[in-house]
């Protein structure tokens, strides 16, 4: 069983506030959002302090330098993905499967939703991060596909779902949910939130070979 993982301190912030601080996550949203806008290059630790609306000092409370910011992106999508996933998959003993998969893109997607800048500067400009950081990035996101992949496996067991390649269709459901945030221009133009989750949630059941009863 997945077990979601601890959010981790950024090396170097010695014993500053951690990931569940309110103000320091408002201060990674408004970063992202920099990040993705402008660039990660051309982004300033002034110009982050300003969109938060603290001071370049205040903010040299919470990081040590603008690096730790793609630490704090991990950090970030880490703690919110993993405390739902261990949610459902505690839910299963006691719900179908195909309920299970089914709160599970939701939950996913809606999560994208809010951290779509920090998922687009991972594919965009990963450049800028560490071997380590972009492991740490694949790693979360085998995690999620492994979620996935459980709910798949419980329901082929108890037969609610008839696709025997599970790994695959884990990833397929995954490709799915993702490209909210990797294409949202045109997706965004066409399907509110609501209307792209039913959406994927009827091609996830239908992936797994979801068998109607």
């Amino acid at each position: 069983m997945i077990k979601p993982q601890p959010s981790g301190k950024i090396k170097g912030t010695r014993g500053r506030p951690n990931q569940k601080d309110a103000r320091l996550k408002d201060i990674v949203m408004k970063a992202a959002h920099l990040f993705y806008q402008n660039g990660y290059a051309r982004t300033t630790t002034r110009e982050i302090a300003e969109a938060a609306g603290i001071s370049k000092g205040l903010l040299y409370y919470y990081i040590n330098s603008k690096e730790d910011f793609l630490g704090l992106f991990i950090d970030t999508a880490i703690e919110s993905f993993g405390g739902y996933n261990q949610e459902i998959l505690d839910m299963l003993p006691n719900v179908s499967s195909a309920m299970a998969l089914k709160r599970a893109v939701r939950e996913f997607i809606s999560g994208l939703d809010a951290l779509q800048d920090m998922i687009l500067f991972w594919y965009h400009e990963s450049r800028y991060m560490s071997r380590s950081q972009i492991d740490r990035v694949i790693e979360q996101e085998l995690r999620v596909v492994a979620f996935f992949e459980a709910i798949i496996n419980t329901g082929h067991q108890n037969g609610e779902f008839s696709e025997d390649d599970t790994n695959l269709a884990a990833y397929q459901i995954h490709a799915l949910c993702i490209n909210w945030a990797l294409k949202r221009w045109y997706l965004k133009n066409r399907y509110s939130l609501e209307d792209y989750i039913s959406k994927i949630q009827k091609s996830a059941l239908a992936i797994a070979g979801y068998k109607v009863k």
